[in-house]
């Protein structure tokens, strides 16, 4: 008697088994299939279509005006950097003077390349104290 009933629990485990296999295969109509395809197409074309409407879009904003703002000098703190090329006549001398030169290594001048290629570039520079001159300009 327990042969059978263990007989019959593992042929409704194998039935329910089949049918969880078998329930979630769906047909789909070819409609359907065409309908679903349609549909992705036009998912895919509305973004384009709103990023053109977006950013087609004029912007009616005021520009800045700077008359409100007095003729006068500003002091701010800036950072500053040139760079110097020099003729070719010269590029063949400082290839030259520059690698045996203490400036030719990195390890003296703190990982900064001073001279490439014709190129002599300046540290970072910082100015605490830049001035910037602002001043009236006539009106039309």
């Amino acid at each position: 008697m327990l042969t059978e009933t263990r007989k019959q629990k593992k042929k409704q485990k194998n039935k329910t088994m089949k049918n969880n296999l078998i329930a979630p295969l769906e047909t789909k109509t070819t409609a359907a299939i065409q309908i679903e395809i349609r549909r992705r197409k036009c998912a895919r074309l509305l973004i384009p279509l709103l990023a053109c409407v977006i950013l087609g879009t004029p912007a009616k904003t005021a520009a800045q005006t700077f008359a409100t703002y007095p003729a006068g000098d500003d002091v701010t703190p800036s950072l500053g950097q040139f760079q110097i090329v020099l003729d070719q006549a010269w590029v063949k001398i400082f290839d030259v003077i520059i690698p045996n030169s203490p400036l030719g290594s990195v390890l003296s001048t703190k990982h900064i390349k001073l001279y490439h290629n014709g190129v002599i570039t300046s540290p970072t520079l910082y100015d605490p104290n830049t001035l910037i001159g602002r001043w009236i300009t006539p009106e039309r």
